[in-house]
């Protein structure tokens, strides 16, 4: 089905709320988060860092309710568009490596491009304004790279490359096609070898991580079973390129938080690089409060700190990652996911949210 609009600050309803001198200690907050979703009926996963440390991580409800299996830190869930930070990072990751520049059109990749879209440059496409439009079509609809490519070549363009801002799913599949083409390597072989494993992280992506059966979440679509996302239609090397490179990947609450600390100590990108990951290129909203990175969305807190955040959803699986870069008093990081609904993980958040930032 057609993947609904999850994104980043959108999804909490705009910049997150001011960090009190006085937060909850570190022994004081898993008790209060805690009690937070005492009484819920909330399914999902939810883990909650400051600083260096994992402060909470907790499964709640069932993954799989027909197994009566439950959720814990390690279940796998689809996590939709944060995809998309993967995608980006592994641009950034080619350039850094003196693979290609940012600036590179599309012409170059793709020879045969018509003249209305061989000007499209790689950043126009990790800020969604060259002007894609937003589907190539259902995330379980097979279409083939090839297939793909001609396809989006031939489609007429939503406005003028550069002169507007809207959301591309196309767009970050059509990155997923240069990555491959740059390095060499299938997307996702690319991403575990360049990002994943020098990372840590050893439970997400598509086919390459082994999972036992029991480790994916079943998704609901109302309260019939829907099914696992790899279940849906996939080739041995991954989903549809409807879908490749701009959502689908699976992963943990455990992983994402070791991907946080790998973005936060340089592990996979240095500073200079990170910085062009969180710079504010594009306004997301109409007052110019939410802008959009590569793969990210930014904004400020009240206290004026920088956040980055983004959401995902492919209107089964609901997934949050906001992240606090506080200069003065380190990051915090914030994940849920969850298989019930979109009104699920917002709730959540704004109530977990409310226990790391109160006042």
């Amino acid at each position: 089905m057609l993947r609904s609009l999850l994104f980043c600050a959108v999804l909490i309803g705009g910049p997150g709320p001011v960090a009190p001198p006085h937060a909850p200690g570190p022994t004081d907050l898993p008790r209060r988060l805690e009690a937070a979703l005492a009484g819920t009926d909330f399914a999902g996963v939810v883990l909650v860092g400051r600083g260096d440390s994992l402060v909470w991580q907790r499964g709640y409800g069932q993954a799989d309710r027909e197994r009566h299996i439950r959720n814990t830190a390690s279940t796998a869930y689809d996590i939709g568009s944060l995809t998309k930070q993967f995608t980006a990072a592994a641009v950034l990751a080619l350039e850094q490596d003196g693979k290609l520049s940012v600036q590179d059109s599309l012409g170059q990749y793709f020879p045969a491009a018509p003249a209305d879209k061989r000007g499209i440059t790689l950043h126009q496409l990790l800020t969604h304004t060259a002007g894609l439009r937003e589907y190539s079509g259902r995330d379980e609809q097979w279409l083939s790279r090839k297939d793909f490519i001609r396809q989006t070549l031939r489609r007429k363009l939503v406005f003028a490359p550069g002169s507007a801002y809207q959301y591309s799913n196309v767009g970050y599949s059509l990155l997923a096609v240069i990555i491959e083409q740059v390095s060499g390597q299938p997307y996702e072989q690319y991403l575990n070898r360049r990002l994943f494993q020098p990372a840590g992280l050893t439970s997400t992506g598509y086919r390459l991580v082994n999972w036992p059966d029991s480790a994916i979440a079943v998704g609901y679509v109302n309260g019939r079973p829907w099914g696992k996302p790899n279940s849906k239609g996939w080739a041995p090397d991954g989903p549809s390129w409807n879908l490749r490179g701009n959502g689908g990947v699976l992963s943990t609450a455990q992983d994402m938080w070791l991907w946080h600390r790998a973005l936060t100590t340089g592990q996979v990108l240095t500073p200079v690089t990170l910085a062009k990951l969180y710079q504010p290129y594009v306004a997301k909203t109409p007052n110019g409060s939410i802008s959009y990175g590569y793969g990210w969305s930014v904004y400020q807190s009240k206290r004026g700190t920088p956040v980055v955040s983004h959401g995902g959803s492919n209107g089964v699986f609901f997934a949050h990652f906001v992240r606090y870069l506080d200069p003065r008093d380190g990051p915090t990081v914030l994940f849920v996911v969850t298989n019930q609904s979109q009104d699920v993980v917002r709730k959540v958040s704004q109530d977990l949210m409310a226990v790391l930032f109160p006042g």
